[in-house]
């Protein structure tokens, strides 16, 4: 229970307008601020509530505070004190709040302080305070510090009318009314005080974790050049123990001692200028291992020197093997052979300058797009699919591919292609193309096969693509059970034109005599120079009398011309067709029989096999 006093009559009016008064010139006659003024105040309230001590039910405890308020004159310097002060001023009694100023209305967010009085301080609070206590648990303690005390000074967490929290610095002091304790309690916003100093907090804990987790290391010496603070990389870095580095010369560090007094002789003039110092060394472990290392120094003060300096090093000895790889790197982009890299998801990365003279794209032509920029139409899905197929299995393809360059021209290459994984060896990361132009390769390719297979003087088959070819026909036959024939050509009297016009004329008749056969047969026959003035046709799917048809079709076409320099030229042809089991061999010497009795029977004649009769 606690008291409040009645005013009843005109001189305790004036005496306790008078005590407020003499605490109000108090106040103002000595310095005070922020607590002092607070507590001085605290104490002006106690002795002018102190004098009325008749108890009153707690029901009726707000309105008698109140209505001896309301008895006090608006320009009484104390009831001015309180309502004016910055700082919010809340009266503390059985646990709830029974009255309070404007400031710490203002401080809450709320409209009138009807909103505060009769409010627990927890039901202004968080569940929980930062510290991780139950508002309601902590702030009975702290209740109870200061009834036992007389005072309690702590922070706290409040809750705005808006939700938002507000830190506030709390000075609890105990008071006696109507011989009941009260607690007079005081609010001082620090919320920006506390926002600075979590942001500064954070600040730091950030920092340090950089310090902590960066890859370089990072050492801080005095001005003597000894080691005060380092960071975990650093230690890692030297390999000595955190007791062995503290206080340590870093001349211990220097694998050459000259390196030691350059540094010294080019940093520390540079870094007391304000400026930075950058350079390699070598420096060696704690057990006596060497290694390239880049250093970084700054002073922390160059106004003050003392204050020592900063050094970041890093251990560089895999990036000078990196550049001598890259170097090398840089020496293979110059191969004659194009590379193109891509990602996984085939995206052209980088390429060559050998791809763009083979191809005719530029870098910013074909860097983000993919290869299909290369794509010639010669190729089906299917093969595309085989060689990713191949990749995924093998992780390396190799075979022969026609693209298309930037101007349309369709060209072969001999083609590389390797896929590039990372370390686990299950997702590819990249793919790397090399491949050649092989245009000239395939023309000499195909001359020599041209001039293996065909006769160079007449552009029909050679004896050696003819046989091939009768092979393969005689192999087709068989299989699909289906007739051939042949027929041997011979151009009459062709040694007397050499004899008489020379082996220039011999020559156009020869060509001559061709270019009539193959107008005479069909797309599906052959016609090799079987040696010196003699012919071999193939006659696929030809019986003996379509075969003697289109012998007489072939005879009469060459012979309707007239050669230059020479007149009419005559053949004559022996005619076989392909018996059961026989062999390329004797198929062509019934033939050529056959054609010896065309010679003998007169020729210009087409002579059948005898067994064909």
């Amino acid at each position: 229970m606690y008291c409040v006093a009645r005013v009843t009559g005109v001189r305790k009016y004036l005496a306790v307008c008078g005590i407020g008064a003499a605490f109000v010139a108090l106040l103002f006659l000595r310095p005070f601020s922020g607590f002092a003024a607070a507590g001085t105040l605290a104490l002006g309230v106690f002795m002018f509530l102190r004098q009325y001590r008749q108890p009153r039910p707690e029901g009726e405890l707000r309105k008698g505070v109140t209505a001896l308020l309301a008895a006090v004159p608006e320009d009484d310097p104390y009831r001015l004190l309180f309502e004016q002060s910055a700082d919010g001023i809340l009266l503390l009694a059985g646990g709830r709040f029974i009255d309070c100023n404007a400031a710490a209305v203002r401080l809450l967010g709320y409209a009138d302080k009807d909103e505060l009085t009769g409010l627990e301080p927890d039901s202004l609070s968080p569940v929980y305070q930062p510290d991780g206590r139950s508002s309601r648990e902590k702030a009975e303690a702290m209740i109870r510090i200061a009834l036992a005390g007389g005072s309690n000074r702590f922070e706290w967490q409040h809750v705005r009318a808006n939700g938002h929290l507000v830190w506030v610095e709390v000075l609890l002091t105990r008071i006696v009314l109507g011989g009941r304790p009260v607690i007079h309690t005081v609010w001082r916003d620090i919320d920006a005080r506390k926002r600075t100093e979590e942001e500064a907090a954070r600040a730091h804990d950030y920092l340090q974790s950089i310090l902590d987790n960066s890859p370089v290391g990072i050492v801080f010496l005095n001005g003597e050049r000894r080691i005060e603070r380092f960071n975990p990389a650093f230690q890692r870095l030297s390999g000595y123990s955190a007791n062995a580095l503290q206080g340590l010369s870093t001349e211990s560090l220097y694998a050459h001692p000259e390196e030691y007094e350059r540094v010294g002789r080019e940093a520390y003039p540079e870094l007391r200028r304000g400026g930075d110092f950058v350079t390699s060394v070598t420096l060696k472990r704690a057990d006596g291992s060497q290694f390239t290392a880049a250093l970084f120094g700054r002073a922390i003060n160059p106004q003050a020197l003392s204050e020592g300096f900063i050094w970041v090093i890093q251990d560089i000895s895999d990036y000078e093997r990196l550049e001598a790889d890259q170097r090398l790197l840089a020496r293979v982009f110059e191969s004659s052979q194009a590379i193109m890299i891509t990602d996984a998801n085939e995206i052209i990365e980088r390429v060559n300058p050998a791809f763009t003279r083979i191809t005719g794209y530029s870098p910013e032509q074909a860097i983000g797009r993919t290869p299909r920029i290369l794509k010639s139409g010669r190729h089906g899905a299917a093969f595309y699919a085989g060689i990713f197929q191949t990749l995924r299995q093998k992780g390396h393809w190799e075979g022969e591919v026609w693209n298309r360059r930037a101007n349309g021209e369709v060209f072969p290459v001999w083609e590389t292609i390797s896929r590039v994984e990372d370390d686990s060896g299950q997702v590819t990361e990249h793919y790397i193309s090399l491949f050649r132009d092989i245009s000239e390769q395939k023309r000499l390719e195909a001359e020599l096969e041209y001039q293996a297979t065909f006769d160079r003087l007449t552009g029909a088959y050679n004896r050696q693509g003819t046989e091939s070819y009768l092979e393969r026909e005689l192999e087709r036959s068989r299989r699909h059970d289906h007739a051939m024939s042949v027929a041997m050509l011979d151009v009459d009297h062709f040694k007397e034109v050499n004899d008489r016009h020379g082996h220039d004329v011999g020559d156009r008749v020869l060509k001559g005599v061709i270019r009539r056969t193959l107008e005479a047969v069909r797309e599906t026959d052959l016609v090799g120079r079987w040696g010196g003035e003699e012919f071999l046709l193939v006659l696929p799917e030809t019986e003996a009398e379509a075969a003697e048809r289109l012998a007489e079709r072939v005879r009469g076409t060459v012979g309707e011309e007239s050669y230059e320099g020479v007149g009419r030229i005559s053949v004559s042809l022996g005619v076989a067709e392909l018996a059961t089991g026989e062999t390329v061999e004797a198929l062509v010497k019934r033939a050529d029989e056959a054609l010896y009795r065309a010679k003998q029977g007169g020729r210009d004649r087409v002579e059948m096999d005898p067994s064909l009769s």
